[in-house]
């Protein structure tokens, strides 16, 4: 079983903390571009993340096309982070808008209890976070899941009826972020099961 890592960065091998983190957990993880979605056959993977992106992603819709019919049409548990994040938004009718201010460093993030995905994460927990944009409009397709703390941005949502997660910090660069990467994990692992055993 091997996850999806698409890279929506300008340069592969710039998903180190990712690929880390699956070694560690013995999940083979293969990196790809966005731009080479076109055409991909996904049946050898369990999962997929769609990694974070410095570029404006709702200007710029138009160079991940293939991402956004990826992110529409897969069965696959998908993980969104930061750029990834917006695309899926994106993907489902959501909106961005620019904020007065960046936000930069470990922000508290308020999680919703119910979300089994955060496993035993507390109500309150730390995140890194990094981006000067944020979900506007959230459609019907979503639920969201996780706000920041201070100024009660959208963090983290699900889209209703999928095993799909976008969330605007970064789970994969420090401890916290580890028990919902796990969760994400035995998630897509329990779904295979299920498909396989049908």
């Amino acid at each position: 079983m091997k996850v999806l890592i698409v890279n929506n960065k300008i340069r592969l091998n710039q998903q180190r903390n990712l690929t880390t983190f699956f070694e560690s957990r013995e999940v083979d993880s293969v990196e790809i571009s966005h731009m080479e979605l076109k055409g991909l056959d996904v049946a050898e993977y369990f999962a997929i993340c769609l990694s974070g992106t410095g570029r404006r992603v709702m200007d710029l819709a138009h160079f991940y096309t293939d991402e956004l019919d990826l992110i529409r049409t897969t069965a696959l548990p998908v993980l969104g982070i930061c750029g990834g994040f917006h695309l899926m938004a994106l993907a489902y009718g959501g909106t961005l808008k620019k904020m007065a201010e960046p936000i930069y460093g470990r922000q508290d993030v308020e999680l919703a209890p119910e979300e089994t995905l955060f496993g035993d994460l507390s109500k309150t927990a730390t995140f890194l976070s990094k981006h000067l944009y944020c979900l506007d409009y959230i459609s019907p397709q979503m639920k969201v899941i996780a706000r920041h703390k201070k100024t009660e941005c959208v963090y983290g949502i699900k889209i209703l009826e999928r095993e799909q997660y976008g969330f605007q910090f970064h789970p994969e660069r420090q401890n916290d972020g580890t028990v919902l990467l796990d969760s994400f994990l035995q998630l897509a692992k329990d779904k295979k099961a299920c498909v396989i055993n049908e």
